[in-house]
């Protein structure tokens, strides 16, 4: 069934496609990521999640992949298996204040139909056992001069969606009482680049977020008076049309 437009709503949607904050107190994030979701299309094996560290301290990131259902229901799997499906290169990170450190996504494992992933970056205290490169002094000094602080830190999850290798595309966009309404009838999610809404008869435009359309899945473009929408739709690597929507 198609969602129903309320989870299109901009604060649920960024929920549900950064799958939330893993919080674990109250203060502000060390770390940061450049972007809550990775798109991998259908002719590239890899991609790139950065990651920032905003603190004055030096941050020790652990890298977790976790398989999901297309509604983010978390997949079991053995130990070992994930890696052999997405890989994350290193899992183990240790960024220096200010600084930043890229993490490489690696798809290893099947293409035959579109994929999703919670890539998870959160902060610990480092031990030489747990993969981080420190010496046991560092291990040390760090382990005493963090334990305070990792209760106050946060991890964030971002979203990587790995296309089939064969995707099939089949969008429809249809006139509902006044709406727009896309549907996405194929079986890989598909994107709005490019996104604005305007003021009609004018040069007067905002930008608005990127949009997404999973599989089977719909989004309405609810009307305003006076403004037009525009913007491209992307289907894997090829933007296949360029869109206005006049009110």
């Amino acid at each position: 069934m198609p969602f129903a437009p309320f989870a299109h709503s901009p604060f649920l949607r960024l929920m549900l496609a950064t799958f939330g904050c893993l919080l674990t107190g109250m203060a502000s994030a060390s770390i940061t990521l450049d972007s809550m979701h990775a798109y991998l299309p259908p002719n590239r094996s890899t991609g790139e999640l950065s990651v920032y560290n905003m603190s004055s301290a030096t941050a020790y990131v652990r890298v977790d992949v976790i398989e999901m259902t297309l509604t983010g229901d978390e997949l079991n799997a053995e130990p070992g298996e994930i890696e052999k499906a997405l890989l994350a290169s290193p899992n183990r990170l240790i960024v220096p204040a200010g600084g930043r450190q890229v993490v490489r996504l690696i798809v290893l494992g099947e293409r035959e139909r579109e994929r999703y992933f919670r890539v998870r970056f959160v902060p610990v205290a480092p031990k030489k056992a747990d993969g981080f490169d420190i010496s046991d002094e560092d291990e040390s000094e760090a382990s005493k001069t963090m334990h305070a602080e990792l209760s106050i830190q946060v991890g964030y999850g971002a979203r990587a969606v790995v296309a089939p290798r064969s995707p099939t595309f089949a969008t429809r966009i249809v006139s509902v009482d006044g709406d727009y309404v896309i549907h996405n009838d194929g079986d890989s999610t598909i994107y709005l680049d490019e996104y604005r809404s305007c003021v009609r008869e004018s040069s007067d435009c905002r930008d608005l977020p990127r949009e997404r359309v999973d599989p089977h899945g719909n989004l309405r473009l609810p009307n305003e008076p006076g403004r037009y929408r525009s913007f491209k739709i992307k289907e894997g690597t090829t933007t296949t049309r360029t869109i206005e929507k006049r009110e």
